[in-house]
Parts: C-alpha cells; sequence; structure tokens
C-alpha cells in the first residue's frame, strides 16, 4: 500500500520491471527525469497507478511479448485515473510505448519516438481514455496499426485523442 513517492533522476537498468504496482492503494509515483534502458516494463501497474513522469529518455524498453510495453496500466479506474507522461523521448530500439487498461485515463504529452521499424503496436487502449499531444510519432509499420483501440469489459468505451502531433509515416 505505498502511495506519494517521488523519484528524482532514477535510473532503471537492464530490468523485467522499473516500478510493480499490484495493490490498488499503491498511488501516486512521480518521476522527474527517468532514465530507462533495456527494461521490459518501466511502469507496470497491476493495480493502483496515478503515475506521472516529467522528462527522461527511454531505449531499449519494451518486449516482443503481447503485453511487452515500457508503460502497461492494467485496472485503470476512478481512484487510480489519472497518468501523465510528460516530456519523454523514446529510442534506441524502444518499439512500444503505451498499452492501457480499464476506464481512467493517460495522457502523453511532449513525447518524442525516434525508433523507426517498430514492426508492432504501438498503442494497445483497452477501454480508458488516451490524450496524445504535441508529440512527434515515427510509425512506418504498415503491418500493424499503430493504435489498438478496444472497448473495455463492461463496454467501457475506449478514447483517443490526438492533438498537436507529427506522425511521421513513410509507409501509409
Amino acid at each position: 500500500g505505498c502511495a506519494g513517492i517521488n523519484f528524482f533522476k532514477p535510473i532503471f537498468s537492464n530490468l523485467t520491471r522499473g516500478l510493480y504496482v499490484v495493490n490498488s492503494q499503491g498511488l501516486n509515483y512521480t518521476f522527474w527525469h527517468l532514465t530507462a534502458g533495456n527494461c521490459t516494463h518501466i511502469v507496470d501497474c497491476e493495480a493502483g497507478g496515478n503515475v506521472f513522469v516529467f522528462g527522461g529518455n527511454a531505449y531499449t524498453c519494451g518486449g516482443t511479448g503481447a503485453d511487452d510495453y515500457p508503460f502497461r496500466f492494467q485496472a485503470l479506474g476512478t481512484s487510480v485515473s489519472g497518468n501523465i507522461i510528460d516530456g519523454l523521448r523514446f529510442e534506441q530500439n524502444t518499439k512500444r510505448i503505451l498499452q492501457a487498461k480499464g476506464t481512467g485515463f493517460v495522457h502523453l504529452r511532449g513525447i518524442t519516438e525516434a525508433q523507426s521499424d517498430q514492426n508492432v503496436t504501438m498503442f494497445d487502449i483497452r477501454g480508458p481514455s488516451v490524450k496524445i499531444e504535441s508529440s512527434y510519432l515515427i510509425t512506418n509499420d504498415s503491418t500493424n496499426p499503430t493504435f489498438q483501440i478496444q472497448n473495455h469489459t463492461g463496454n467501457q468505451r475506449a478514447k483517443l485523442e490526438i492533438n498537436n502531433c507529427w506522425l511521421n509515416a513513410s509507409s501509409w
């Protein structure tokens, strides 16, 4: 039941999970200038959440499995509804970005994705609202959708809002 933790300039390296939350009362994690390298999941919330990331860099994160996303929120709801990723740069073999399930929201702002040839779905959205703004994404894969959007259990409608983003696609 940990809550209210600030991480200043954390470095996650060579890990399956940087932050792993399994308790629904595990709330309010704030990262200031996060660096993550060679991590399957930077943040993996099976429960809990309210994660805030302000600045940083992620390289060679994610994986080849269906659920291997650097940011993975599995049970977004009313008490864990707000998750913000702001000013994070994804590069060097980080092919995926976000998997989110539930009824809350994730807001990505000012992210830069600098990895081409993903050959995977970058965003797997199952129920929550996801807003992406003022960001740059490279989407070079004609065989896998950049965004996979599905309703959540109980017909919670998934929502995706994209504002002021550059989608650089050589294969569209």
